[in-house]
């Protein structure tokens, strides 16, 4: 059984790679994990791409009133709303 920190290392991993793969960056570590995602080049395109790659990626659907901005601007925010995501699926 995996302990909560490996699984949120894990999945700070797969945030990173997704984030990697929607702005062109090849290294993101060590990346402080309240960086706001704009100055890395995050603009609206590359948002409706992120949610797209997130959602294959950890397999959930992001409801509307979840995709809002500001719950994907930094690594934690993008963390805690898949989360919370996630969660809730299991209920």
């Amino acid at each position: 059984m995996q302990n909560r920190a490996t699984s949120k290392h894990e999945t700070i991993n797969q945030i990173y790679s997704a984030l990697a793969s929607v702005l062109y960056i090849d290294n993101f570590f060590p990346l402080d994990l309240n960086v706001n995602l704009e100055e890395l080049g995050l603009d609206s395109i590359n948002f409706v791409n992120l949610i797209i790659v997130l959602e294959d990626l950890f397999n959930v659907q992001i409801p509307e009133d979840r995709l809002v901005y500001r719950n994907f601007i930094t690594v934690e925010k993008i963390y805690e709303t898949l989360g919370e995501l996630m969660d809730n699926e299991k209920c």
